[in-house]
């Protein structure tokens, strides 16, 4: 025989032989997969401002309702203890000087009304006669007719008008009447002390005067004629309701 040829022959019966061997030592690995480490990827939870995000899929959850009641605290003011009404006011409720001290049956009254006074010289008016009022009566406020235009000047002189006012268990503040646009202002800052300060109650005199304001006020629209006078006495004793039961002399 041919030497190469047998060379051949055997290199070719050696490797048939080598194949076999490997396949019986590891088979195949289509038919018989190897067994994997699986490690669970576990889901992270990041709470930003109150939301709740998940970086993973995971099982949706129900959270269970809190029960928890709210914690609420309601400060009252002191009850009016004396039958003392102070009035302070602008030439407006001038007008009305008379009118409200006889709309207020077994109330004693001081009207301190001036012309062109604004609420700074109001703030003046109640440190200068604090004494009078007392703490145990109620002021009623009829200021904002004078104006100059500037809202956060208005806010903090109700503010230092409230101060000065604070042991007062009840401020009656008039709303102003609306005869010029800026007039809105004044009232959306009562309006808005009312909701800072529990003593003070609110007389809507804008809202009586608008439907009313051709009988109740002069050509200018906003200072009274008699049935204004009448009108703004009588809203005065209406928020007021009656005197406290007092003691004689007290």
């Amino acid at each position: 025989m041919n030497p190469r040829l047998l060379v051949l022959a055997v290199a070719v019966v050696v490797g048939i032989v080598a194949v076999l061997a490997l396949t019986v030592l590891f088979g195949n690995d289509d038919e018989s997969p190897r067994a994997a480490s699986i490690v669970p990827v576990s889901a992270t939870r990041t709470t930003v401002a109150g939301t709740l995000s998940s970086s993973a899929t995971e099982a949706p959850t129900t959270a269970q309702p809190t029960t928890t009641q709210p914690t609420t605290t309601t400060t009252l003011p002191p009850q009016v203890t004396q039958n003392h009404v102070f009035v302070l006011g602008d030439s407006v409720l001038l007008g009305a000087a008379n009118e409200i001290p006889a709309a207020l049956p077994g109330w004693q009254v001081i009207v301190d009304a001036k012309v062109s006074r604004f609420l700074n010289q109001g703030i003046e008016v109640l440190q200068a006669r604090r004494a009078e009022i007392g703490e145990g009566g109620v002021v009623v406020i009829q200021q904002g007719n004078n104006y100059l235009g500037s809202e956060q000047q208005f806010r903090e002189e109700i503010d230092q008008t409230m101060a000065v006012l604070a042991r007062v268990p009840k401020v009656v503040w008039l709303t102003v009447a609306e005869f010029r646009a800026d007039r809105a202002d004044v009232n959306k800052e009562i309006l808005e002390a009312a909701q800072r300060y529990p003593n003070i109650v609110l007389a809507d005199w804008n809202g009586v005067w608008l439907p009313n304001r051709v009988a109740f006020t002069s050509h200018d629209g906003l200072h009274l004629k008699r049935p204004g006078a009448n009108a703004m006495a009588a809203l005065i004793a209406q928020t007021l309701g009656s005197p406290p039961a007092v003691a004689a002399g007290s």
